[in-house]
């Protein structure tokens, strides 16, 4: 694989090849830095010291339960719940929700915009017959439908 960059750090972030040690210093530099203002972003609104936060903040994933009983989270719950919060905080008794997901095309304009290779999968995909393409498009849309309370 050739790369062609305008710049010395343009590829760095494509994965074609190893970091040098310049780039590696700055990758480092730069999660650092991320990394403290995540930490004084949760001390402060979770009112607990840096090195607190830095204790937990470890990439360890932790259970509902775990967050609540250490004081990353205020309450457990799913999305009603937050609904729910979220009106008494702001006043509001009889909350009314829009949910929207983006748009996916159907398989048919998917199919309509394609170039040389896709069509030749799409006629590998002919011979699935009727029921695997109504497969294939139930199972390219990974939005489930919202459920409304």
């Amino acid at each position: 694989m050739e790369v062609f960059t305008s710049g010395k750090y343009k590829d760095m972030y494509a994965g074609v090849r190893e970091l040098t040690p310049e780039e590696r210093e700055l990758m480092q530099e730069m999660s650092d830095q991320l990394y403290d203002q995540f930490v004084q972003l949760v001390a402060e609104s979770r009112d607990l010291s840096k090195e607190e936060v830095r204790a937990l903040a470890t990439g360890q994933l932790y259970t509902g339960e775990q967050a609540k009983e250490l004081g990353l989270v205020d309450e457990l719950g799913g999305l009603n719940t937050a609904i729910d919060l979220a009106a008494s905080l702001a006043g509001i008794e009889q909350p009314e929700v829009e949910y929207y997901k983006p748009e996916i095309p159907s398989l048919l304009s998917s199919l309509l915009g394609m170039n040389i290779q896709k069509i030749q999968s799409f006629i590998q995909i002919q011979s699935l017959g009727a029921e695997g393409i109504i497969l294939l498009e139930t199972l390219s849309n990974p939005y489930p439908e919202p459920q409304y309370r």
